[in-house]
């Protein structure tokens, strides 16, 4: 991606005690591709405006960003492993407080509403309009947050490392751009999508937000649903139905999620058998683990490490 101090649709308020930098690309048919990262020693308020209407989707790759949206109470928590659409007018005032323990890493598409219509249905203007319906009541402004599939998941990994040298990166990227788009897309016109929520306050998301740090960080873990909980200050009940609003997955399917996930890499990395993977991902049940990663990726663990040795 082509390096820049800022884009051409925000205006950036940036405190100098933080480092930020954004690559941008500029796709066919006025699709813009941005790649901010923020690092900051100590906490900071940004303020950013935009310049023009953006409308898009966005994937948080690590981080965590504290948003407020002009003339709006609520606080937006965004952090790795979140995406989700967006719909800004012009003149829309945000604010954004990042923390210092990680870099926030965002990876940010916006096309003109032409473009969304023209390039991905038959033309009207449909789809310019579901963003218009996730708009907050008697707010300008859209936010809508999408689960985050394996696919999307996949696609943004190879962006970051393509299998193309850079002569052939920008078709590359485009395609990929296409698909992560068609896919989030899909996502938001089936309502699969989760309005943020004012039945969560700040705290109780937050709290959420704990408990998928939990789960990323003890996947191989067997924890309760009452440690779970219990950790993170949230009843049982309140911990499952706000997970699910949140992430628009259950807490089980999420732990299935990322297990399965690691488990891939760890089969495509060759170090390991099928039985080793199968452990070191959480599971005591060779066939149980073998069953669940057909279903999700749609051939058995052993077929997909002898793909990955083919291709070697």
């Amino acid at each position: 991606m082509e390096n820049c101090n800022n884009t051409s649709q925000n205006m950036l308020s940036f405190p100098s005690e933080a480092d930020l930098i954004v690559q941008t690309h500029t796709l066919p048919r006025q699709i813009l591709v941005e790649y901010i990262r923020i690092n900051t020693k100590t906490k900071q308020q940004i303020t950013i405006t935009s310049e023009q209407e953006r409308l898009g989707f966005f994937i948080c790759l690590s981080g965590e960003d504290r948003l407020t949206l002009q003339d709006s109470k609520e606080v937006i928590y965004i952090r790795k492993g979140v995406c989700g659409a967006y719909y800004e007018p012009k003149g829309l005032l945000n604010k954004a407080i990042y923390c210092p323990d990680e870099p926030f890493r965002v990876l940010s598409i916006s096309m003109p509403s032409k473009t969304l219509e023209n390039t991905f249905s038959k033309g009207g203007d449909g789809l310019s309009q579901l963003f218009q319906k996730k708009k907050f009541p008697n707010r300008p402004y859209a936010f809508r947050f999408l689960p985050l599939q394996p696919l999307v998941n996949t696609a943004v990994s190879q962006i970051f490392s393509p299998p193309v040298n850079q002569d052939f990166f920008p078709a590359y990227l485009e395609g990929k751009i296409l698909e992560i788009t068609s896919l989030m897309l899909q996502s938001l016109c089936v309502d699969s999508g989760l309005d943020f929520s004012p039945s969560l306050n700040a705290l109780e998301t937050a709290k959420l937000f704990q408990v998928q740090a939990l789960l990323e960080e003890n996947f191989q873990n067997q924890l309760s649903p009452i440690e779970i909980a219990g950790q993170c200050g949230l009843s049982i009940n309140r911990m499952n139905r706000g997970f699910k609003e949140l992430f628009g997955r259950t807490i089980a399917q999420y732990l299935r999620d990322i297990r399965m996930e690691k488990a891939r890499i760890l089969l495509a990395a060759g170090d390991s058998t099928v039985t080793d993977v199968c452990f070191q991902v959480g599971y005591s049940n060779l066939s149980h683990f073998a069953k669940l990663y057909r279903n999700y990726f749609g051939h058995t663990p052993v077929k997909d490490r002898k793909r990955f040795f083919s291709v070697q």
